[in-house]
């Protein structure tokens, strides 16, 4: 019997926990771990996770006594299971129906280290965002191919090339199932000191480790997009994490000597979190020093630099309009001159 470990970190998720276990309870798989980390929420969650636990001996609870994020949360997760697979799912998603049995039926068919599902989106009026992913399915991915179709084409997921295989990030790491040996092997962790963008470093790190991985055409995560979530509050949180992910996508597209348009789309994919950063900043009138010091780190100026002196085309690559790009100049030289005591 091949178990699958499945990990749920837990945070405020007291009225969407019960969900997402009996969606797992629905997926005609018949070994599995459930393994639950409480991170220090705030409400009945961690109560919540017991008082399961007790109704079934395949439901791990752990506690954090502080608050230490949800990339800690899921390393708690990888450092616990028992099962031969892994699987990460958030307390507010589910998994499409029987989707799991059809992910270990791949995984052992042609023992492959990852393999990849869909995802869909649905919305917060019910509406379900659902785009294709242009990959051979049911298709053995070796080291090299794993290169040319999966570690070039991930910083194509936003681009409007038509010649790109994978034009649509249809996939994500909570809708793929991992080897657990293949996790151990190479020491895979979430980086606990990333606060956003953490699972396209989990990504990353596993594909480009990967020997063989299938893709399926079968939707697996049910993600749930919730608006609330989006907010100044938030934005502040992820300035400086995304420029670690965007410092380390450029390490990652130069040791593993990924095409020069990977670039390009690096630049694309860490814009708008700067942006969003920054106006957060701004609109939360933080002192000046502090979105001054901001401003001048040199990964910024790169960025900032790349999408103001990038041609009409790279713009397209990248998915930057001139509108947005002159926007968000504009915006930005108003919190530069703010942040100098200008106005």
């Amino acid at each position: 019997m091949n178990k699958i470990s499945i990990i749920i970190p837990v945070y405020k998720a007291e009225n969407v926990l019960r969900r997402a276990i009996d969606n797992i309870y629905s997926q005609n798989i018949e070994d599995f771990e459930i393994i639950l980390i409480d991170d220090c929420s705030p409400d009945n969650s961690g109560i919540l996770c017991d008082e399961l636990s007790k109704n079934d001996n395949r439901i791990k609870v752990f506690h954090h006594n502080v608050n230490m994020g949800v990339s800690s949360a899921r390393n708690t997760g990888i450092e616990n299971a028992t099962g031969d697979y892994i699987m990460f799912l958030d307390a507010d998603d589910i998994y499409a129906e029987n989707s799991l049995p059809e992910l270990l039926k791949n995984a052992l068919l042609f023992d492959a280290d990852i393999v990849l599902g869909g995802k869909d989106i649905i919305t917060e009026n019910g509406s379900t965002s659902h785009s294709e992913c242009y990959l051979p399915y049911y298709t053995p991915f070796n080291k090299k191919q794993i290169k040319e179709f999966f570690l070039n084409y991930f910083f194509y997921y936003f681009s409007n090339n038509k010649d790109s295989l994978n034009k649509e990030a249809r996939w994500n790491f909570a809708s793929c199932l991992y080897k657990h040996s293949f996790i151990k092997k190479f020491h895979l962790f979430f980086s606990p000191h990333i606060l956003y963008g953490e699972d396209a470093k989990f990504a990353l790190d596993t594909l480009s480790r990967a020997e063989q991985i299938i893709a399926i055409p079968n939707v697996v995560q049910l993600y749930f997009y919730d608006s609330t979530q989006v907010s100044n509050k938030y934005a502040l949180k992820i300035g400086t994490a995304t420029i670690e992910v965007y410092k380390f996508r450029k390490k990652f597209i130069k040791q593993n000597k990924l095409d020069k348009e990977c670039k390009k789309m690096a630049v694309g994919m860490c814009w708008v979190g700067l942006v969003n950063y920054v106006q957060a900043l701004v609109n939360r009138n933080y002192e000046k020093k502090i979105i001054f010091k901001f401003l001048r780190n040199k990964e910024i100026l790169h960025c900032l630099f790349n999408v103001l002196f990038a041609s009409k085309k790279n713009l397209a690559f990248m998915q930057i309009s001139k509108r947005q790009k002159l926007a968000a100049l504009f915006f930005l030289i108003k919190s530069y001159k703010k942040a100098l005591g200008y106005c």
